[in-house]
């Protein structure tokens, strides 16, 4: 959940940031990634790595799985990490507040910014949208498919739409200062 994410960021060390971000490249190729392959993806040494999955594993950012190799992947919760960050490296926001809404696909919180704002994580695969992947035209045709693939891809086209129709049509002004994790 964002809100418990919001209150994590603040014990979090910049070293944190580069194995999630690791983690976050090795997702591209497979859903799980290998722990031999960390230290390469996230720029650090073996031992840095083993640190910092213990740190970020008992804030539950991050998930392990042993069956077949030792791998890990980004909980929904490391992903936010990751994107809250970007947001604050770029001054689009200075802090989180309230939530407005959440949903099945979404959960939307007003956060402190330049202006009056909120920000929508968009959570596609988080709980019964199983079949997503074949039914989204930009995932249809992907073998792996992570769900943040997804979610990322959901929130892209949807601030595509929203510029295309913003301001002749009522919907919410999209933010010319977005930070799509990559």
């Amino acid at each position: 959940m964002v809100g418990n994410v919001a209150s994590v960021m603040a014990e979090l060390e910049p070293e944190d940031f580069y194995l999630l971000s690791g983690l976050e490249q090795g997702m591209r190729f497979s859903e799980w990634v290998q722990r031999e392959k960390l230290p390469e993806y996230a720029d650090m040494t073996a031992e840095e790595v083993d640190y910092r999955i213990d740190r970020c594993a008992d804030r539950e950012l991050i998930e392990r799985k042993t069956i077949q190799y030792e791998g890990y992947r980004l909980t929904f919760e490391g992903y936010d990490c990751l994107a809250l960050r970007t947001f604050s490296e770029r001054g689009t926001i200075e802090g989180m507040g309230a939530s407005l809404g959440v949903g099945k696909e979404s959960d939307v919180y007003e956060v402190q910014s330049y202006e009056p704002m909120a920000l929508k994580f968009h959570r596609e695969g988080y709980t019964e949208f199983r079949k997503v992947d074949k039914e989204r035209e930009y995932t249809a045709d992907r073998n792996h498919v992570s769900w943040f693939y997804t979610a990322r891809k959901a929130a892209e086209r949807e601030h595509e739409v929203l510029s295309e129709l913003y301001p002749d049509v009522s919907v919410p002004g999209p933010s010319t200062r977005t930070a799509t994790r990559s």
